[in-house]
């Protein structure tokens, strides 16, 4: 017995003596034929990531669909999506009707208000997502 497989269970050494024979590393051609498979994987699901974006960026432009999208997601999921993708975070920041839906999933007291209002006295407030953030930890104490 080798002295170099002895981290090897006895059973494995005895019964299998071309597994000791077997380089342990891949050969460099072998690697070479993955790295295009890998590339070529990677590109397409970059490729489907950016479809599925474009796809909820369509699809959350009805302020109904967005309701519905937002009523099973929590403040943190939502925060966190708002973050990591801009577009999302313009789409719903820059528009009114998305605005109120956004406000009235998450301020308490908001989807009242909006009910509620005059239009002849309305006036749009300009909101971010860190104000919005600041404002649902204190209105939730």
């Amino acid at each position: 017995m080798s002295s170099a497989f002895s981290f090897y269970p006895a059973a494995v050494q005895a019964v299998s003596p071309a597994y000791r024979t077997m380089s342990p590393s891949p050969s460099t051609a072998g690697a070479a034929a993955v790295k295009p498979l890998l590339s070529r994987r990677t590109s397409m699901l970059s490729s489907y990531n950016t479809h599925l974006a474009h796809l909820l960026l369509q699809l959350v432009q009805t302020p109904r669909i967005l309701a519905q999208l937002l009523c099973h997601l929590d403040w943190v999921t939502v925060y966190t999506l708002l973050c990591t993708c801009k577009a999302l975070h313009d789409d719903l920041f820059m528009s009114m009707p998305h605005l109120d839906v956004l406000l009235s999933r998450f301020v308490p007291g908001y989807a009242y208000g909006v009910r509620q209002r005059d239009f002849g006295l309305y006036q749009d407030v300009p909101i971010s997502l860190h104000e919005l953030d600041l404002l649902r930890a204190f209105s939730l104490d």
